[in-house]
C-alpha cells in the first residue's frame, strides 16, 4: 500500500513530485502555549477564590442581618409586654407556645408581674434557634437576667422559650 493510499489522497502525477504529508506541520515551541495555560490557570485561581470570598461575605451579612432581627424581636415583644400589650406579645410568641396556651391564660400569668424596664443584650447562635439575652426589671421580682429563644420559621423570627 502506497502513501496515497493510506491519506486518502491520490498520488500526485509525474516524476520527482513528493506526496503530501499525512499530518501538518507543528510549532515545535511549546513556549506560547504554556504561557496562555499559565494565564487562564491564574484566571481561573483568581475567579474562584473572588467567588469564595463573596459567598463568606453573604454568608457573614446573612448571619449579622439574623441577629439583628432576632434582637429586634424580643425587642419588640417585651416592649408589648411593658406596655400590658399582652395580645401583641402574644402573637410574637413561636406556635409551639400558642398552641399549648391561650391568650387569657398568658395575659392573666403575664399581668402577675409587670415588666418596668429591659435592656436587649447580645445575641449567640444554640443551632436550633437563636439566643437572645436581655436585663430585665418586674415589678415585683426585681431585675433578672433572662434569655430568649427566637427561631425562624418561613422567615418569621418569633420567641419560642425564656430562660
Amino acid at each position: 500500500m502506497t502513501a496515497s493510499a493510506e491519506s486518502g489522497y491520490p498520488a500526485p502525477q509525474g516524476p520527482g513530485v513528493v506526496p503530501p504529508f499525512t499530518a501538518p506541520p507543528t510549532d515545535r515551541d511549546n513556549r506560547s502555549l504554556l504561557i496562555s495555560l499559565g494565564v487562564s490557570a491564574l484566571l481561573l485561581v483568581v475567579c474562584c477564590v473572588g467567588g469564595l470570598v463573596g459567598v463568606g461575605v453573604l454568608f457573614a451579612g446573612g448571619v449579622q442581618e439574623a441577629k439583628a432581627q432576632a434582637q429586634s424581636t424580643v425587642d419588640q415583644y417585651l416592649t408589648a409586654l411593658r406596655r400590658s400589650d399582652y395580645r401583641g406579645a402574644y402573637q410574637l410568641l413561636c406556635q409551639d407556645l400558642t398552641e399549648g396556651e391561650s391568650l387569657s391564660s398568658y395575659t392573666r400569668r403575664s399581668a402577675q408581674d409587670p415588666i418596668r424596664e429591659f435592656t436587649v443584650g447580645a445575641v449567640s447562635d444554640s443551632g436550633a434557634a437563636l439566643v437572645v439575652a436581655a436585663d430585665v426589671r418586674y415589678a415585683t421580682r426585681g431585675e433578672q437576667q433572662r434569655e430568649y429563644l427566637v427561631q425562624v420559621t418561613f422567615g418569621e423570627y418569633t420567641v419560642c422559650g425564656e430562660r
